[in-house]
C-alpha cells in the first residue's frame, strides 16, 4: 500500500491515553497499530421474505441462503441440462457434522418444510420459483456450479446479527480454538463476498490459496467427490488491530515517479485491498500540500 511520506494516514495508539489519532507516516514509531476493520455497519433488519411459495423470517432467509451457497445446490430449470421435461426446480443442502449447527439445520428445515434424506444427510425443497431466485441471485454465470457461486446483494444490506447468522451457518469452514474461523470455496467471487461480509461486521479476513487441488473425498454412501479447482481460503483475524513493525520492514521508503490518484469519500475512510489483505486508512487531502502534487 503506497503512501506519501507526509501523508496523515496511519492511526496509532498513544501509550499514555490509549486514544486513537492520526499521525504523519514520517513520524511513525517502531510499532504501529492501525484499525483492521470498522466497528460495524448498520443495515436494515429483514422481517419477512417471500421466497417462492414460502414466507421466511429474515433470520431463516439468511440461514437458508448460507446453506445453499456453502453446502447446497440448485437444480437447473433448463430441461436440456436436467433431462427432465419441465425441469426439476429443487433447492437442496446437506450437513455431515453432528453438533449445534446440525441441530439448527434440522429446526430450520422443519420450519420451512424441507424434506430430509437420512441416507445422505441432506434436505431438499421442491419449489420452482425459489430455485429460479437462487439461480438468478446466487450464481454469476452459466449453469449452477460451485465455481460461480456468489452472495446475493441483499445480504450486504441487512442487520449485523443476520449477517452473523449467515456466517455462522456457512458450512465450508473450520473454527480454531481461539474462536476465529477459516472459510473456503473454489469460487474466488464467493470468497471476496465473504471477506466483504466480515468487514461489514467489524472483522478482518485475509485471502490466500495454496494453488493445489484437494484429493478426492469419500462420502458415506461410498461415492467420491473429485475437485478440479484449487481451494481458496479466507482466514478471520482475532486481534482488534493490525500491527506493523519497522524491524520487519513492513514500512519501507521507495522512490516513485508517475501519476498519483487521491480518492475522496464523504466520511474520510478508505478501505483498500492488495494481495487479499485489507488496509483501512483516511483521506489525505487535508495534509497534502496541493502545490507539491503535479
Amino acid at each position: 500500500f503506497p503512501t506519501r511520506r507526509s501523508s496523515d494516514l496511519l492511526w496509532h495508539c498513544t501509550p499514555s491515553s490509549a486514544r486513537m489519532r492520526f499521525s504523519p507516516i514520517r513520524l511513525a514509531p517502531e510499532r504501529i497499530q492501525i484499525p483492521k476493520a470498522p466497528r460495524a455497519c448498520i443495515g436494515l433488519p429483514l422481517e419477512r421474505v417471500q421466497l417462492g411459495r414460502r414466507t421466511l423470517s429474515g433470520n431463516d432467509f439468511a440461514a437458508l441462503v448460507s446453506l445453499v451457497i456453502s453446502d447446497g445446490w440448485v437444480d437447473s430449470m433448463d430441461r436440456t441440462y436436467t433431462n427432465h421435461p419441465h425441469g426439476l426446480g429443487r433447492v437442496g443442502f446437506c450437513c455431515h457434522v453432528p453438533g449445534e449447527r446440525m441441530d439448527a439445520i434440522h429446526a430450520l428445515a422443519s420450519r420451512i418444510g424441507a424434506a430430509f434424506s437420512p441416507e445422505y444427510n441432506r434436505w431438499t425443497i421442491s419449489d420452482m420459483e425459489m430455485a429460479r431466485w437462487f439461480r438468478a441471485n446466487c450464481y454469476k454465470g452459466v449453469g449452477a456450479g460451485a465455481l460461480i457461486k456468489r452472495v446475493p446483494e441483499i445480504l450486504f444490506h441487512v442487520a449485523k446479527d443476520q449477517i452473523e447468522r449467515f456466517l455462522w451457518m456457512y458450512g465450508d469452514k473450520t473454527t480454531r480454538p481461539d474462536g476465529t474461523r477459516q472459510y473456503c470455496s473454489i469460487s474466488r467471487g464467493l470468497i471476496d463476498d465473504l471477506q466483504r461480509l466480515l468487514l461489514i461486521t467489524g472483522k478482518r479476513g485475509a485471502i490466500f490459496t495454496s494453488g493445489k487441488v484437494n484429493p478426492p473425498t469419500t462420502l458415506r454412501n461410498g461415492s467420491m467427490i473429485h475437485s478440479r479447482h484449487p481451494i481458496i481460503f479466507l482466514s478471520e483475524h482475532k486481534e482488534g488491530y493490525l500491527w506493523l513493525k519497522r524491524e520487519e520492514q513492513a514500512i519501507v521508503e521507495d522512490h516513485y515517479k508517475g501519476e498519483i490518484f487521491c480518492a475522496t469519500v464523504p466520511n474520510g475512510t478508505l478501505v483498500t485491498r492488495r494481495n487479499g489483505s485489507i488496509l483501512i486508512s483516511g483521506n489525505c487531502e487535508r495534509v497534502i500540500d496541493r502545490k507539491s502534487v503535479v
